[in-house]
């Protein structure tokens, strides 16, 4: 088992050489990659094997079922220069074997337009030059066996520059395998695939959306130890991401 895990890592670790495409960053509806959890940011964002709360619709959907109540999640991030975003999640277990969750994410900003001279000085305001981006989604996690979890994202996003604005319609699809060893975890996640709706101009020119490939693993080494009459349990949680993004 310790070659199986060693493997793992150096896997992990060699697709880190490889995990930015270098067309990286040149899609549209970059808004896509931006997730809203201040625990998987606290842990690096490596969270697609763990992904074992509400916070699962940004990361790996197939973690919904691990969720065994309803659970309500709310984030809200205020940036400089009038930069606001935010999300909402609620999760609700529909039986032992499938869990449902709705959810929302958005970001704002407003920037004044300063008018100058044809020397370069201030000469007043001409209003604002805002954009927004609007996601609005639904999952599905679903229990296949004691060893499989499967869930699945259908997003409708929506992304505004001034008067001009785009739309696609995204689905994430993902994987929770529960390895042979009690203590390890995999996750699978294939996120932004779909189709544009609508263009910013009348060329409908494509935008293309940021399809990104996750594999996490998620070890947890539990020991025992006796401190003052009574057992104390230590906990070691590693988490490790490859991310291919193209």
């Amino acid at each position: 088992m310790k070659k199986t895990i060693t493997l793992l890592l150096f896997v992990a670790y060699t697709l880190s050489f490889f995990a930015i495409n270098e067309s990286a960053g040149t899609k549209g509806f970059q808004f896509l990659k931006l997730n809203f959890s201040a625990r998987a940011v606290g842990m690096g964002n490596a969270y697609t094997a763990l992904s074992d709360d509400a916070s699962a619709v940004f990361f790996n959907p197939a973690g919904l079922i691990q969720v065994k109540s309803k659970e309500i999640a709310t984030t809200y991030m205020s940036y400089f220069e009038g930069i606001q975003s935010g999300s909402l999640v609620f999760v609700f277990p529909k039986s032992k074997t499938r869990t449902l969750a709705v959810f929302t994410q958005y970001l704002t900003a407003n920037e004044t337009r300063e008018l100058q001279d044809e020397d370069g000085n201030y000469s007043g305001s001409a209003g604002t030059f805002g954009m927004s981006d609007l996601i609005i989604g639904v999952s599905d996690s679903r229990l296949i066996n004691n060893i499989l979890n499967i869930g699945f994202n259908i997003k409708y996003v929506r992304e505004s520059l001034d008067d001009n604005s785009a739309s696609a319609l995204v689905f994430d699809v993902s994987v929770l395998h529960q390895t042979a060893h009690k203590n390890l975890k995999v996750g699978v996640a294939l996120k932004n695939i779909g189709r544009q709706l609508t263009y910013f101009t009348n060329s409908k020119y494509k935008e293309g959306l940021p399809t990104v490939f996750d594999v996490g693993f998620y070890r947890e080494c539990l020991s025992e130890s006796v401190l003052i009459g009574r057992d104390t349990m230590w906990i070691m949680r590693l988490f490790l991401t490859a991310i291919w993004d193209w």
